[in-house]
């Protein structure tokens, strides 16, 4: 009987994993996404969303994610920004914005440590768009992978606060890591994402 669950739950496990590989990750990746059918790009404010730092650098979904913003910002200059992260992130961050440091938002939302890095992200950006009343349409900065994740709890948070009138649009570069990364990076990423969305409508389903 053993035996047979055993084997059972390895080709689950195998079927899993070759859905993974024989999909086309434009098909996968497309199932996460949330970017907009119009192609609206002048929006009150953008929000990027941190993909992380290594040894004091942006990682290369962070690094996307930030040339993406400094093309949009040379279409439409005189639009506000906010680098969503920890301190120590948006310091690192703020050095490839020099010369726009006038566009940049403030904020003095601190972060949690019990919570995960993008509901931290929204919740600063919540606490963004509760003070700043003229923010009507804001413009999401991410990978798109990310982008199914942040619009569930970013939905459940703006209805929390009564912000529901918010029009919130999904901006990411089409040149993206996820697409030639090695095929484990690959998959961390996906059920790194599928995961979190899991855990996040659980939780508070519990609660």
């Amino acid at each position: 009987m053993a035996k047979k669950v055993i084997l059972s739950v390895f080709i689950l496990l195998a079927i899993f994993f070759l859905s993974f590989l024989l999909i086309p990750r434009k098909y996968i990746v497309g199932l996460l996404s949330e970017t907009n059918k119009r192609n609206i790009e002048k929006v009150d404010i953008y929000f990027v969303f941190s993909g992380g730092f290594v040894n004091k650098k942006p990682g290369k979904s962070t690094k996307e994610r930030i040339e993406f913003l400094k093309m949009l910002l040379k279409k439409f200059p005189e639009t506000p920004f906010v680098f969503l992260d920890y301190n120590r992130g948006k310091k690192i961050a703020n050095n490839f914005f020099q010369n726009k440091k006038s566009n940049t938002v403030l904020s003095n939302y601190r972060y949690n440590e019990n919570l995960g890095g993008t509901e931290n992200n929204i919740r600063e950006l919540i606490s963004i768009l509760k003070n700043h009343p003229e923010f009507k349409k804001i413009g999401i900065i991410t990978s798109e992978y990310h982008e199914k994740r942040v619009r569930i709890i970013l939905t459940y948070y703006l209805n929390k606060e009564k912000l529901s009138n918010i029009k919130v649009y999904f901006f990411h570069n089409k040149q993206q890591e996820i697409y030639s990364c090695s095929f484990l990076r690959y998959l961390r990423l996906i059920l790194h994402e599928i995961g979190g969305i899991i855990y996040f409508k659980l939780y508070y389903f519990i609660n």
